[in-house]
């Protein structure tokens, strides 16, 4: 296979390939993906983020100075579970970078559903699916909780990424829409979701409460679940209490690496993923907020202890 020219190589060796590229637009930034599988030529997407708001601004200097995926364990794993065919489902999708992602690792025939509920967030998602012309991403305006209806969504004034439906006294909000999976897909989907993404900052339970019957019906392969200890104590909500949703339902949990961070003593020099023992918790002296990557038992995928 060929090497994309101004491309870099992120995963030398590996298949699905992926490469990084950056560019600037005007006063915004590009940050480009592209992916290729079995030596065939590479499909690219572009994601165009603001420079002015904080987390779009790490993503661009990520690619653009550290020449790195945003959050690259996380990237690869997700990369490495989906296949052409596939439906990912993306709640907190934010401008859309894992949803990008998602699209070129579930090719034409896949389809990825991305929920973002912030106005202004919302706006940019759908500008980049359109600009990629990628007519299998569902863009979806909704806040995702246990129980449909409608709430005021909070803006982070300094971090448009941790804007939440959590309280955030002094700040703006914004009135929007919210949705359950329970709810939303009563009816199901034509296929098993490989993998469901949450990054909702603070209401991941809440978010897994309210799909409790589409997890007995339509259980997906892989779900990648944040854990923000900070927030998620506003809500009176730990991660044991995460771990319990999967656990009893014959997922294994796996704490996935933080790049550019001291790694916490759980990850015992793992690359990318460690599981985890029922009784086994991520390090409490270990603040900054981290993935699981929970893995439905039978579906065949990340079998290994660690990778």
């Amino acid at each position: 296979m060929t090497e994309p020219k101004a491309l870099l190589r992120i995963n030398p060796g590996g298949d699905p390939a992926i490469w990084i590229f950056h560019d600037r637009l005007g006063d915004e930034g590009v940050c480009g993906l592209a992916v290729a599988r079995g030596g065939q030529a590479p499909e690219t997407g572009t994601l165009l983020v603001s420079l002015d708001a904080f987390t779009q601004r790490v993503m661009y200097e990520l690619f653009a100075e550290s020449h790195k995926l945003y959050e690259t364990s996380t990237s690869l794993l997700a990369l490495g579970a989906l296949r052409p065919g596939d439906t990912a489902i993306d709640i907190g999708a934010h401008v859309g970078y894992f949803s990008l992602l998602f699209r070129l690792a579930v090719g034409a025939a896949g389809s990825v559903i991305a929920f973002e509920p912030m106005p202004d967030t919302y706006r940019r998602l759908l500008r980049n699916v359109l600009v990629n012309r990628f007519t299998n991403v569902l863009p979806l305006p909704l806040a995702v909780a246990e129980h449909p209806g409608s709430a005021a969504f909070h803006l982070h004034p300094q971090n448009e990424g941790e804007s939440s439906l959590l309280d955030n006294p002094g700040g703006e909000c914004a009135y929007v829409q919210v949705t359950s999976l329970d709810d939303l897909f009563r009816d199901g989907l034509p296929v098993r979701p490989r993998l469901l993404k949450i990054d909702a900052e603070g209401v991941e339970l809440s978010i897994l409460r309210g799909a409790r019957q589409w997890f007995e019906r339509h259980a997906p392969d892989v779900v990648i679940c944040e854990i923000n200890r900070q927030v998620l104590a506003k809500g009176n909500v730990t991660e044991p209490d995460i771990r319990s949703f999967f656990e009893s339902r014959g997922y294994r949990c796996a704490l996935i690496n933080v790049e550019d961070r001291v790694t916490c003593r759980n990850l015992r020099g793992a690359r990318h993923y460690r599981y985890l023992s029922p009784d086994e918790f991520v390090d409490d002296d270990f603040e900054y907020v981290f993935n699981l990557m929970c893995v439905r038992a039978g579906c065949g995928l990340y079998p290994a202890d660690q990778l």
